[in-house]
């Protein structure tokens, strides 16, 4: 019989003052779902209930193994003692503040291979208190684009950044980067005191304006309080739509990304590609140059084959 176990870990890395998260800094939640049966599981059905506003994930935290942030997920084929994970995570908002907390718990569902049954499993309550002592609040906006809608690849996205400190005390030693690019530096930012900052603009690629649709990610700041502790804010993930009129639109494929944790034999894309073969779901291909075109190089068992996926 198939058992699943799932538990919630905290990331620490920001959290500067152990009395709790403050406005601005990052937080994470791992969600993790075990098999301790003796035969494998697949298709089981996770459901995040979040206490909070779910944010944008800093690059620099990566969580590829994650599948999103959506509060309900299906997790890959989980073998016998293996484990499986995903999570949830966040930027401190003044909502979280005025709560007074984050909490995240997770419920999975499954199909018993044994019985047939549907079994349920719960995790704990994970709790995370939030203050209000020290905070920088950073509001970051893209201009207007030319046409008033998007923004084509080559145009520039010009960008605002203010920084306010809304607490008690000043905060000293303050570093602005955005983009990994520091932009300013303050000595101190006294309380209620607000920075306006030169934020280096945006070239629009290709890749923004026909793949992901839009350009985002958020401003960073560090900073020491008067307690002599280091602690690091982020701003809204303020995101600048974008478009191609002039370029096909993308296919995008169906079905679900495998997990990074738990990818599946043979081809990634075999399950999701209308051309897969037998061969596809059980060798792995290797990259190598199209005939037609060698210095193109793809990983594909069809490629340069008539009705193939290249």
């Amino acid at each position: 019989m198939a058992e699943l176990y799932n538990d919630a870990g905290l990331n620490y890395d920001n959290w500067a003052d152990p009395a709790g998260l403050q406005l601005g800094e990052f937080w994470s939640a791992r969600i993790q779902v075990k098999n301790t049966g003796p035969v494998d599981v697949d298709g089981a059905k996770l459901h995040k209930d979040i206490t909070a506003v779910l944010g944008y994930i800093p690059p620099e935290f990566g969580f590829k193994e994650w599948k999103g942030l959506d509060p309900d997920t299906t997790c890959g084929p989980i073998a016998a003692g293996k484990n499986e994970y995903d999570g949830a995570a966040g930027i401190i908002s003044e909502e979280d503040v005025a709560r007074g907390y984050v909490e995240v718990k997770a419920t999975v569902k499954w199909t018993d291979p044994d019985s047939g049954k549907e079994r349920t499993a719960v995790s704990n309550v994970w709790h995370m208190p939030v203050i209000s002592k020290t905070g920088l609040l950073m509001m970051k906006k893209a201009g207007d684009p030319p046409n008033g809608a998007y923004y084509k690849p080559g145009e520039q996205i010009n960008w605002t950044l203010d920084v306010y400190n809304n607490s008690r005390e000043a905060i000293k030693d303050v570093t602005i980067t955005d983009n990994g690019i520091v932009i300013a530096t303050f000595g101190e930012i006294a309380a209620g005191e607000g920075k306006h900052c030169a934020v280096p603009p945006t070239t629009v690629t290709d890749y923004d304006a026909q793949v992901t649709g839009y350009v985002m990610n958020p401003a960073k700041a560090t900073g020491t309080d008067f307690r002599g502790a280091k602690h690091t804010w982020y701003s809204n993930p303020a995101k600048a739509l974008c478009k191609d009129p002039d370029s096909p639109p993308v296919k995008v494929l169906s079905g679900e990304v495998p997990s990074a944790v738990s990818l599946p034999k043979g081809c990634r894309f075999a399950d999701r590609c209308p051309f897969a073969k037998p061969v596809c779901f059980e060798q792995e291909p290797e990259l190598s140059a199209l005939p037609a075109d060698p210095a193109h190089r793809v990983a594909c068992h069809l490629a340069g084959q008539k009705g193939g996926s290249v």
